[in-house]
């Protein structure tokens, strides 16, 4: 084997194993999708302007737009609403 070829596949290899490292990485923090989570401008504050504005209104309206059980991000923690005993019944199991 050449040195040019010794390269490339050392080269080949690197990229290989780093296309590797980032797929494996990207999959292990992958979010749940269930519940859906309510959509936020700010990444930490979430929807807490919103709720703090008029939380009836808030939930109402999260609750038209996602169903019974969804969750939103509050001061970086995310809360979850779940609406009746029925809808903790048809949650899937993680």
């Amino acid at each position: 084997m050449t040195s040019y070829a010794l390269v490339a596949a050392q080269i080949s290899t690197i990229i290989v194993w780093v296309g590797f490292m980032f797929i494996t990485h990207a999959m292990s923090r992958k979010e749940s999708v269930y519940p859906p989570k309510v959509s936020s401008l700010l990444p930490w504050i979430g929807s807490a302007i919103g709720f703090v504005s008029g939380p009836q209104r808030f939930l109402a309206l999260c609750r038209m737009r996602y169903g019974p059980v969804f969750k939103f991000l509050i001061g970086g923690r995310s809360v979850v609403v779940v609406e009746t005993a029925e809808s903790i019944q048809r949650c899937p199991l993680y």
